[in-house]
């Protein structure tokens, strides 16, 4: 299988057999580019991929994936991944519940219920924000350490009065 990478837009970079009815498949380089990143929509005839086979009577629609790798093969929308995140035009990821980790930038097997990232064992959207936004992590310990002066002057003064704080 071959892509021509160099094509125009409408011109066909891809052939192949129709895995449904065993005709041939197409896609041209705009299709590809319309193609959706990733495949949620695979249980619904996956609409959003680029792939149309050409029999009319069939007109199964797929994801060609893996073209990050220049090995792209044809696949229902499970295992089709894009990640937009990464830098460039992205990287295919394969699988559709693997996620980019905003905190660390690795990818990770999320689920369809949103685990945590095991790469970096979770830390939480918090920090990202603290490490992300100039100052933002300079005013919130500021902003701690004023609470904590006021909390150690009550104290004292609690103390002061013979009591005991737990």
């Amino acid at each position: 299988m071959q892509v021509d990478f160099d094509a125009k837009l409408d011109a066909v970079v891809w052939k192949g057999t129709c895995e449904t009815c065993g005709k041939e498949a197409q896609a041209t380089l705009r299709a590809l580019l319309d193609q959706a990143d990733n495949g949620h929509d695979y249980e619904e005839g996956s609409p959003r991929g680029g792939i149309v086979c050409t029999n009319q009577e069939c007109g199964e629609r797929w994801y060609l994936t893996n073209m990050c790798y220049k090995d792209p093969y044809l696949t229902c929308g499970k295992y089709h991944n894009h990640c937009s995140l990464c830098k460039g035009f992205g990287l295919c990821l394969a699988d559709y519940r693997t996620a980019h980790c905003t905190v660390c930038g690795q990818h990770y097997f999320r689920g369809i219920s949103g685990f945590s990232c095991q790469v970096c064992r979770g830390r939480r959207e918090e920090e990202y924000i603290l490490n992300s936004i100039p100052g933002y992590r300079e005013t919130i310990e500021h902003n701690r350490r004023l609470d904590r002066s006021a909390r150690g002057s009550r104290d004292r003064e609690i103390q002061a009065d013979g009591c005991t704080i737990s």
